[in-house]
C-alpha cells in the first residue's frame, strides 16, 4: 500500500507537469519548461507504467481482487497521466513503447 501511495505521488507530479505543456490552457504559457515537454516526461511516464504493470503482475499471481484494488487505486491515476498526452503525442507513445500500447487497449475500463 506504501509502494501505491508513492507511486500515486509520482503520478499527480507527472500529471502537472504534462498540463504545462498543454496549449489549451492559457496559463501554461507562463510554466513552459523544457524539462516539462513531452519528450522529457515520456521516460518517467514508462518508468510509472512498469512499476504499475509490475504490481499488476504481481498481484494477478495472488487474487483477482488485489488486481481490482490496485487498478482501482493507481489505474485511474495512470489512465488520467495517459489522457494527459495531446493525440498526437499519444499515437507516438503508442508505437514507441509496448506498455502505452498495453495501456491503451486496456484503457476502456477506466472511462465507463
Amino acid at each position: 500500500m506504501e509502494y501505491g501511495a508513492d507511486l500515486n505521488g509520482v503520478l499527480t507530479t507527472l500529471e502537472s507537469r504534462i498540463a504545462s505543456s498543454n496549449p489549451s490552457v492559457p496559463t501554461t504559457i507562463y510554466r513552459k519548461s523544457w524539462h516539462n515537454s513531452s519528450i522529457n516526461v515520456f521516460n518517467e511516464v514508462e518508468l510509472c507504467l512498469e512499476a504499475y504493470y509490475g504490481l499488476v503482475d504481481d498481484c494477478a499471481k495472488e487474487s483477482v481482487e488485489w488486481v481490482r484494488k490496485v487498478e482501482e487505486e493507481i489505474g485511474q491515476n495512470i489512465a488520467f497521466l495517459f489522457v494527459a498526452f495531446d493525440e498526437s503525442v499519444r499515437d507516438t507513445l503508442v508505437e514507441k513503447s509496448h506498455l502505452f500500447r498495453r495501456f491503451d487497449m486496456e484503457k476502456q475500463k477506466f472511462f465507463k
